[in-house]
C-alpha cells in the first residue's frame, strides 16, 4: 500500500467509526477486494450506479406512499432494500423492510410514520456513500491529499 493511501484510510477510519450504525463498511471493503489491482475502479463503478438508482428507487417509494400505491410501495422498497443491504447501509435497508411490509400488506395505513426517518437516514447515506466515492476516485487517479 502506498503510503499516501495509508493516510487518506487513517484520516477517513475515524470518520468510519463514528457512523458505523449507519454504514457497514466492512461490506465495501469486501467490494473493493474485488479490484485486484485497483484500476477497474469496481467500487466507483457499484457506488455511482446505487447512488443514481437509490435516487429513482425513493422518489417512486414517495410517489407511491402519496398515491396510495402499495405493490409499487413493495417493489421499490424491496429493490431499495436489497441494493442498500449490499453496500452496507444498514438503516435504510432496515426502513425499507418495513416499508415493504406495508405493501405486503395491501395497506400503506401507518407508512407515513416511518417515511420521514427513513428519508433522512437515506440522505444521510447518500451524502456519505457520496464522499466515499470521491475518495475512491482520487484514490483510482492516483491523487491522495
Amino acid at each position: 500500500m502506498k503510503q499516501n493511501e495509508s493516510s487518506v484510510q487513517q484520516k477517513t477510519q475515524s470518520e468510519k467509526d463514528s457512523n458505523w450504525d449507519r454504514i457497514d463498511w466492512r461490506a465495501l471493503d469486501q467490494i473493493r477486494q474485488l479490484d485486484q489491482d485497483v484500476s477497474a475502479g469496481i467500487l466507483e463503478t457499484v457506488l455511482q450506479i446505487y447512488l443514481d438508482e437509490s435516487s429513482a428507487l425513493f422518489n417512486k417509494i414517495q410517489n407511491a406512499i402519496r398515491e396510495g400505491e402499495s405493490e409499487s410501495l413493495r417493489g421499490a422498497a424491496h429493490s431499495l432494500k436489497s441494493s442498500s443491504a449490499q453496500l452496507g447501509a444498514k438503516k435504510p435497508s432496515e426502513f425499507c423492510k418495513e416499508m415493504e411490509a406495508f405493501g405486503r400488506r395491501e395497506s400503506i395505513d401507518g407508512v407515513e410514520e416511518i417515511y420521514p426517518q427513513a428519508e433522512l437516514e437515506y440522505e444521510e447515506v447518500r451524502r456519505e456513500l457520496s464522499v466515499e466515492l470521491e475518495r475512491s476516485k482520487e484514490q483510482l487517479n492516483g491523487d491522495f491529499r
